[in-house]
């Protein structure tokens, strides 16, 4: 019955303690309790500690420091080891993890001197956890083997934290790419956390289970067991592991290519993360949304993501996170053509993975530093690094790695002299059906437009086509989940070249309908479908605003960027103005740290746009499979274009294949194609000569008549008609109306103008 007593008022105590102590006046009050704190009270408070860690750690952390002011109020070691080891369990899930590893320690000596093991095991297992994510792997399975040896001991008073052993064992596993090693380790601490009947562990197990299963590229399964904890952790009110819940179901929907749900996932996590807030998981979002800017081809965005994501993980000490930030950095470099910078991030990242030695990353940080290589034209460094990750990767564990590789020694082949026709096959065909199996749509695109081109090598022009057309096929697949404008043209930048051999192939060997259909898909590919003048496919929806509230602090922050970028702008404006003060004017190193600053304030208003906009749109835009390149959806499209003109009207679809004018003819009634028009070449240098004479026009000088000038210009645009338009003369001449769609990058062209002053001096002559 004193006992009784006794926990009711260390309860009472604790209670009051933790209302108390935002109080300005807590240590004056903690003072008059000073007869009435005990080692109980401390232990109650970390129990607070615990519970709250999970839902949130910053207030944990409070409870925490809280706590180790009135241990050493009560003078006792084991009471401060107490608070020492709460401030621990608080601290690591805020990412900081030399202070948690720090208290752990100083925890550990004090139980180590009084001899309680259970103690100890316990403070070395949470130890292992912090060691794995500073990237001291060698550290962590040491501690982990003499950890494992004590929970065996103990029996049954220790299973609890033999679960707790091996989920932290398993992530440091994970980080250094031994994925079997991982699951294994998951699936043991998940059959016990079941037997005793934790299922809030079981649900945080999942989700490192779901990111193993993630990584062997076993969606389905990864993604039930994300559903699954992601529920049960909202029925706990566990909503920091919910917000990690959300995280890795982004991550899941950006491998599969789902990239608007991705964004979702991420916002929800975002929000979870920041509100309370931990640093180091909003850097994780960053991190993963830095991804999906890079498949966007959003590259200022990628580099500057992934840029402040590598500050926070290197200052937390979680490496493999760093390592991947650094790549991704990499890659954005590599895709802007800054090959320099591209090679010194990786190189870093290389750097710390051999330190640690993961040996398995290294394989996949291998294969970037080889498409470096050869996009530097190092073919022979890249034939080497491709074929040594080769020799020692295993596909069963890494097949996305190892179709990424398929493609890399395609290219290699490819660029070999001379190429290697039969090895780039077959090493292409490798890499689709691993694509194929496992879904990997980018990989998928790339590979069949690779295919393409070995096939037209080899002549054979009708499976080129056939491939090319699948590539597209599954491009417009992706791009309709994207129904952001500037995410489908940033998706679309690099994928141009695809539909450009699709319309020079067709134009070669397929029907025109089929031909104005695919110059259709290629010149509107950067911008958004024709979708607002076409009706649908069955089972397509388009993606409709959520009308969800916008988050208020994102909007202000948006505002605090406007502001600061046109301050920068106004002192830019004012680089070379005279001062008041001669000794204000700025130096020149001033200019370049201006615009670096503002530089980061674009990029970092395109993200907050970018979220601004996902919050507006449904999270998952209807899955459909577009049917492309059906000869009904082809021969739809010709009618509904041809149904939009009236009987006197004539549409010019000009495009240029291989530096060779074309134009699609197209009436109410027929389709036809002419080819070969005149090079862009010489196309260029007569639209060089129009600018000059414009240029002298409007300053010309006394010894040229205005009648002079004018005849100069009539002779360029008689010739550009000559090129364009004369070829065409007897459907222009039947027309009324005359529609022009012109290649992108030749919207200047003065067509018209050309048609209507060769046509007055043509009527004047007869």
């Amino acid at each position: 019955m004193i006992a009784l007593v006794l926990t009711l008022d260390a309860e009472y105590i604790a209670g009051q303690l933790i209302e108390q102590m935002e109080d300005p006046h807590f240590g004056e009050w903690v003072t008059t309790w000073q007869a009435y704190l005990s080692e109980d009270v401390i232990a109650l408070l970390k129990q607070s500690v615990d519970r709250e860690k999970l839902r949130n750690a910053r207030h944990a952390l409070h409870i925490a420091e809280m706590a180790y002011k009135v241990a050493q109020l009560i003078g006792s070691p084991r009471a401060e080891a107490l608070a020492m080891w709460a401030q621990g369990n608080a601290l690591y899930p805020l990412c900081r993890h030399h202070e948690a590893l720090a208290a752990y320690q100083q925890a550990e000596v004090v139980y180590a001197r009084e001899q309680q093991p259970l103690e100890v095991t316990i403070l070395q297992v949470n130890q292992v956890v912090v060691l794995q994510e500073m990237g001291d792997f060698q550290g962590a399975v040491a501690l982990e083997q003499q950890a494992r040896a004590t929970c065996e001991a103990l029996g049954a008073e220790a299973r609890e934290y033999l679960a707790v052993l091996e989920m932290n064992i398993g992530l440091a596993y994970q980080q250094i790419g031994n994925l079997e090693a991982a699951l294994s380790a998951f699936e043991r601490g998940h059959t016990i956390f079941a037997e005793i009947g934790d299922m809030v562990e079981v649900a945080r197990i999942d989700i490192n289970r779901a990111n193993v299963f993630e990584e062997q590229d076993d969606f389905h399964t990864a993604e039930l067991l994300l559903i699954e904890a992601r529920e049960a952790l909202i029925l706990a009110g566990q909503y920091q592991e919910v917000a990690r819940a959300d995280l890795n179901l982004g991550i899941l929907s950006y491998r599969r290519g789902h990239y608007q749900q991705a964004l979702h996932s991420l916002e929800l996590a975002y929000n979870g993360f920041a509100s309370i807030p931990i640093p180091g998981d909003v850097a994780l979002v960053h991190l993963y949304r830095s991804f999906i800017y890079r498949d966007l081809n959003l590259l200022q965005e990628t580099i500057s993501m992934a840029a402040e994501a590598e500050k926070q993980f290197k200052q937390d000490s979680t490496r493999w996170q760093q390592v991947l930030a650094l790549i991704n950095q990499g890659i954005g470099y590599q895709r802007l053509g800054l090959l320099e910078p591209a090679a010194d991030m990786l190189a870093q990242a290389q750097h710390i993975l051999q330190r640690h030695g993961a040996q398995t990353r290294m394989l996949m940080l291998n294969v970037d530093r080889a498409l470096i290589a050869l996009e530097a034209g190092q073919i022979a460094i890249a034939s080497e690094l491709a074929h040594q990750v080769a020799h020692e990767l295993d596909l069963e564990t890494a097949p996305t790695l190892h179709a990424r590789l398929h493609l890399l020694l395609t290219r290699c082949a490819l660029r070999e002299e001379p190429p290697d026709q039969h090895a780039a096959r077959k090493h292409a065909q490798a890499g689709l059906v691993i694509a194929q199996t496992y879904h990997l749509s980018d990989v998928l695109i790339a590979a069949y437009h690779l295919l393409g081109n070995i096939l037209e090598r080899d002549r054979e022009p009708i499976g080129a086509l056939q491939y090319y057309q699948t590539a597209i096929h599954k491009i417009e697949e992706m791009r309709h989940r994207l129904p952001l404008d500037a995410f489908q043209m940033g998706f679309m930048h690099d994928k141009l070249a695809i539909y450009e051999d699709t319309v020079r192939l067709s134009q070669a060997i397929a029907p025109p309908e089929q031909v104005l259909y695919t110059l259709n898909l290629a010149h509107t590919a950067p911008f958004l479908r024709f979708e607002s003048s076409m009706p649908l496919p069955i089972g397509v929806e388009r993606a409709v605003p959520t009308n969800q509230p916008v988050d208020a602090k994102l909007r202000e922050r948006l505002q605090q960027l406007r502001e600061r970028w046109h301050w920068y702008q106004s002192k830019l404006e004012g680089y070379n103005d005279l001062e008041t003060d001669p000794a204000e004017r700025r130096k020149p190193a001033d200019e370049a740290a201006l615009r670096e600053q503002m530089r980061k304030i674009e990029a970092e208003m395109a993200d907050l746009t970018h979220r601004w906009q996902v919050r507006t749109l449904s999270a998952s835009p209807v899955e459909t499979d577009l049917p492309v390149f059906l000869p009904a959806t082809m021969a739809a499209f010709c009618a509904h274009i041809q149904q939009q003109l009236a009987r006197d009207e004539l549409l010019l679809h000009y495009t240029v294949i291989e530096d060779q004018f074309h134009v699609m003819v197209v009436t109410r009634q027929t389709v036809q194609m002419l080819s070969n028009l005149i090079s862009g070449k010489r196309l260029n240098r007569i639209l060089r000569s129009w600018r000059l004479h414009l240029h002298h026009f409007q300053h010309h000088s006394a010894d040229q008549t205005s009648e002079q000038l004018l005849q100069h210009g009539l002779a360029h645009l008689n010739r550009m008609y000559q090129a364009l338009l004369a070829p065409l003369e007897p459907f222009v001449a039947a027309c009324q109306s005359l529609l022009l769609v012109l290649p992108p990058g030749w919207h200047d062209l003065p067509l018209l103008r050309s048609l209507m002053e060769v046509s007055t001096l043509l009527n004047g002559a007869m």
